[in-house]
């Protein structure tokens, strides 16, 4: 199944028989994060490597969405976006607080973008490509 290939599967299990009634649907977001989540994990499992991701979360409810280890205990912080906008001062101070060595720290998103101040933006039908650079 290919990464837009999920959209339609959504669309068609919520009984629509078009792509826009899930653009306004409060689902949108998580079906996004979720679509990000299973390229990232098929990049890996494409390679026969077994990959841990993992979700960041401080006690005072900030959040990161995937922290990705690489070889050489490298990171790629990603935090997933409908409506892309940069990794916030707070996103910035948890992961600084985690002492990783987080190489990258992406805004991944459906929707075309220019990269921010603090991340860089990735679309989600580029996950495969950005991370193989990095491996």
């Amino acid at each position: 199944m290919g990464l837009f290939d999920g959209y339609g599967l959504a669309v068609r299990l919520q009984g629509w028989n078009e792509y826009d009634p899930i653009l306004l649907s409060p689902y949108f977001g998580n079906l996004v994060e979720n679509l990000a989540l299973s390229e990232i994990s098929r990049f890996f499992i494409n390679r026969g490597q077994s990959q841990e991701i993992f979700f960041v979360r401080s006690k005072d409810q900030v959040e990161v969405d995937f922290l990705v280890p690489l070889s050489n205990q490298r990171y790629i912080a990603i935090e997933v976006k409908v409506t892309p906008c940069d990794i916030t001062k707070q996103q910035l101070q948890l992961l600084d607080s985690l002492k990783l060595n987080i190489i990258e720290k992406w805004v991944v998103t459906p929707t075309k973008s220019t990269n921010f101040a603090h991340a860089k933006v990735i679309p989600l039908d580029q996950i495969f490509e950005a991370l193989d650079k990095l491996s």
